[in-house]
């Protein structure tokens, strides 16, 4: 298990924003390192990296558990290596719709109520100012794994691309920061609470408030593109190492957790 010590370290901390507050990450090299604030942040990126490898989202962001210690405390965090390419700049969603209309997206957003009009539009805008081909089947992909993963943390600033500066091409950056999935906020979501009573109540973003809505919203135009491809042994396999850093409690309800999606997503699976 990798370990790294910022409290003995010149490195800069940073904060990766999420809905819920800043979470510390540090910059070393070509690697980011994230610390858990809320639960088992980096238990979710870790695990959702791992059962992804089976599955046709082939360009996901890779996570690896590590124990990192800062402010005199050890606790969980992960890695993961930068997606940047040399001479690439990132845009997220926000920005790239703020310097191309003037406007938030979000704004925009406030003017339709309807999650399928937004996703249209969205995948339009980005294509149109990107020339990035099948932004709507790469959007219903991303939606349908936040569904199964219960990612509520995919707000505007949480959709990116990247561009090549010399060369002005540009593309989507890999599906990514899946920290606030899998019930990871415990103050939200109790380890003492039973699963069938949080899991409807956790709130889907950017196009709609509940999962179901987006997904049955971005199929309707661009058809099911998520296939999973993993079994319960495999979930357990990618647990294992991991209750290293976290409470049997956790690794528990995660598996059962996965089970639940699985059930509820069989038509995601191949």
């Amino acid at each position: 298990m990798l370990y790294k010590d910022f409290d003995n370290s010149d490195l800069s901390i940073e904060y990766s924003r999420t809905s819920k507050g800043n979470q510390p990450k540090w910059k070393d090299g070509q690697y980011w390192f994230k610390q858990d604030m809320l639960g088992y942040e980096a238990l979710a990126e870790v695990l959702i990296s791992g059962l992804l490898a089976g599955s046709n989202m082939q360009d996901h962001v890779q996570y690896e558990p590590v124990k990192i210690r800062y402010n005199k405390k050890t606790l969980a965090g992960c890695c993961s290596r930068d997606f940047k390419k040399p001479g690439e700049e990132l845009f997220t969603l926000e920005r790239l719709h703020l310097a191309f209309t003037g406007e938030l997206i979000s704004d925009h957003f406030k003017r339709s109520e309807s999650a399928r009009k937004r996703i249209e539009y969205t995948a339009a805008f980005i294509e149109e100012h990107t020339g990035i081909s099948g932004a709507g089947a790469i959007l219903t992909k991303w939606l349908e794994a936040d569904a199964f993963f219960l990612n509520e943390d995919r707000h505007t600033n949480n959709i990116a691309f990247v561009r090549n500066a010399k060369s002005g091409e540009w593309r989507f950056c890999p599906y990514y920061d899946n920290g606030l999935a899998l019930l990871s906020d415990i103050n939200d979501y109790p380890l003492t609470e039973r699963i069938s009573s949080i899991v409807s109540a956790v709130p889907a973003k950017p196009f709609a408030k509940h999962f179901d809505k987006q997904v049955d919203a971005a199929r309707s135009l661009f058809g099911r593109q998520l296939v999973l491809s993993f079994n319960e042994e495999d979930v357990l396999n990618e647990l294992e190492p991991l209750a290293e850093l976290y409470d049997e409690k956790i690794i528990d309800r995660v598996a059962s957790l996965i089970r639940v999606q699985t059930n509820r997503y069989r038509d995601l699976f191949a």
